[in-house]
């Protein structure tokens, strides 16, 4: 499970930056066995009926973990602090944020634009593949992102325990330009995650190169209210 542990807050709704604790990375099972076989010759017509197998998808990634709050603080710039106030528990107004970004201009934070963006990658927003962009954000919504409010934003649903699709991720983007893809997950303590692990708060789907020589890195942030 990934532990992100936030060692101080700027100011409220303004997403910082959160220390993380990866745990193990797994990958969907592939099918095991040989492939079917029909025995046959010349002249004859066979019906074949095939069954399908599940299939790994390698251009989306996904992120879940529990969430460790600390404190609101007034203080300087050298870290001494004037007062704090506990923020308490993870709720449903806390966010989290992975983008291949390390600084995202949040003021200029603003609805996914892909796939109609030059500035989107081409691992999922190109091409006629089953797992691709417009196969997967197949909704819009409304939500509060950094304090800022956004309509018709792009999520998908990932799954609870037992299939049902009720944690989102959300499509933002920094305008400020470039490679500006924000993903977002609201915090919850009243879903299931979809392994059942306990604790867990969020999920966070991301895109990710389908090329096995190449990684990714996201950069995450809290947002705590």
């Amino acid at each position: 499970m990934a532990l992100f542990v936030l060692v101080g807050i700027a100011a409220a709704s303004i997403p910082t930056n959160a220390s993380v604790s990866a745990g193990p990375q797994e990958k969907y099972a592939q099918p095991a066995g040989g492939a079917g076989s029909v025995v046959t010759e010349g002249g004859n017509v066979t019906e074949v009926n095939l069954t399908g197998t599940n299939s790994s998808t390698e251009r989306w990634a996904g992120f879940y973990g529990n969430l460790t709050g600390s404190k609101l603080v007034l203080g300087d710039s050298t870290g001494n602090a004037f007062y704090a106030w506990s923020v308490g528990s993870p709720n449903a107004l806390w966010k989290v944020y992975a983008s291949g970004l390390q600084n995202p201009v949040w003021a200029n934070l603003a609805v996914g634009d892909c796939p109609t963006s030059t500035n989107c990658n081409t691992w999922v927003y190109n091409g006629a593949w089953a797992d691709n962009y417009t196969n997967t954000f197949t909704s819009t919504g409304g939500g509060t992102f950094a304090g800022i409010p956004l309509t018709s934003v792009p999520y998908v649903l990932t799954y609870q325990s037992g299939g049902s699709a009720d944690w989102p991720t959300y499509h933002l983007q920094d305008s400020s330009g470039g490679t500006d893809d924000v993903w977002a997950a609201n915090v919850s303590t009243t879903l299931t995650a979809f392994n059942s692990r306990a604790g867990v708060v969020y999920q966070l789907m991301v895109p990710a190169d389908p090329d096995p020589s190449d990684t990714v890195t996201y950069y995450f942030y809290l947002e705590v209210n």
